[in-house]
């Protein structure tokens, strides 16, 4: 929990992520398993002077709460216990009043670009009027083109012309609109099979959705009680083409990139990935929202969904029946491998908010699907 890290501690965290910039001032050091040296949150430590190792796989295990530690960042190395860091070569004093005059420029410029005061999206005060510095925009725009993108697939819902039509065993139609290089088509041809895919993201995540284990063509065992609260709500809401009901779903995708935007039942839900060899420049994005069941049963299904994403290293912000997670930084087939997780979990979560009878359906249903016991759903 950031709010209780004390100063002068060496901080390991699963990754290298921006939450950090709001403890890095007080920190001796920071360990991270994941992360760049050319990333974000390196750059802040580097204007915090604060020694930084990214990319130390195992080092949430192998480190243990309360250790004392020295990190030795010049040599990339955390050596159990206290030890003395060797000291830096002296500089002559003309070289160093040269460096002292260069520093206090970049000093006072620095206040202009690296003070970074936007670090709650979900904050009121994350808007415009509270920019200070070239940080605070470049972290509003960043977050504001996610924002857009959530909402992608209804940026082309209105053009039928340059689509093609997913041939697939799916409970919705999918229409695909190539950006270049995402699929192998034949001609003109107005439909595609799975195997003419060519994006890599989206490939992924076929294989979560076309996984023969979850057969969606079967009657869910919905229970009484669940039944009713989708009648009730139903008769108390707007109707069904009001919610954009039965509405297909879009994917648009290139060779590394993939929007899928999905209206299945009475939810939707997004996916956005970005997969290349750039490490800093990939992410995954995603969105779930809504359902047909009372409030409390949609709310126990989203925090089935945000257990299954923590567990898979996402970082996820919950609210009622909407939840957005984000994944960043990471290597290609890690990606992949978890675009046919977030497969699984779209086909998984068709009508499971009226399976969530009791507080401990969340927890069930997690455990399962972690296990990869796709048979329970």
């Amino acid at each position: 929990d950031l709010d209780f890290v004390g100063e002068d501690v060496v901080l390991v965290a699963p990754s290298a992520d921006l939450s950090l910039s709001r403890v890095l001032p007080r920190l001796a050091a920071l360990v991270a398993e994941v992360g760049s040296p050319t990333g974000h949150c390196a750059i802040l430590a580097r204007e915090f002077a604060v020694p930084c190792l990214l990319g130390v796989r195992g080092a949430l295990t192998t480190l243990r709460d309360g250790q004392v530690v020295t990190v030795d960042a010049h040599r990339a190395r955390v050596f159990d216990g206290e030890h003395p860091v060797p000291a830096r070569p002296r500089r002559r004093a003309a070289e160093h009043d040269a460096e002292a005059q260069a520093l206090d420029v970049l000093r006072r410029a620095a206040e202009l670009v690296v003070p970074l005061r936007l670090t709650d999206p979900t904050s009121k005060a994350f808007a415009p009027r509270s920019c200070r510095s070239l940080h605070d925009v470049t972290r509003y725009v960043h977050e504001k083109v996610f924002a857009v993108m959530f909402r992608f697939g209804e940026v082309v819902e209105g053009d039928r012309e340059n689509a093609v039509k997913l041939n697939a065993p799916l409970p919705f139609q999918v229409l695909v609109y190539d950006l270049g290089g995402g699929l192998h088509r034949d001609g003109g041809a107005p439909e595609i099979s799975a195997e003419q895919v060519a994006a890599a993201p989206m490939r992924a995540f076929l294989d979560g959705l076309l996984d023969p284990r979850i057969n969606w063509r079967k009657p869910r065992p919905v229970s009484t009680s669940g039944f009713l609260s989708v009648v009730g709500e139903n008769m108390i809401g707007p109707p069904a083409e009001a919610q954009d009901l039965g509405k297909t779903s879009f994917a648009v995708v290139s060779d590394r990139y993939l929007n899928f935007s999905t209206k299945a039942g009475y939810h939707f839900s997004m996916v956005d990935c970005y997969c290349g060899r750039s490490l800093n420049k990939n992410y995954i994005h995603f969105r779930f929202a809504g359902g047909g069941a009372s409030v409390g049963r949609r709310s126990r299904r989203v925090r089935f969904i945000d257990k299954v994403l923590t567990a898979m290293e996402f970082t996820t912000r919950a609210r009622g029946d909407v939840l957005t997670g984000q994944l960043r930084k990471r290597p290609a087939e890690e990606l992949r491998r978890r675009l046919t997780q977030l497969g699984h979990l779209t086909m998984v979560t068709r009508q499971l908010d009226m399976l969530m009878d009791t507080d401990q359906s969340p927890e069930f249903f997690a455990e399962a699907f972690l296990a990869d016991r796709l048979e329970v759903f």
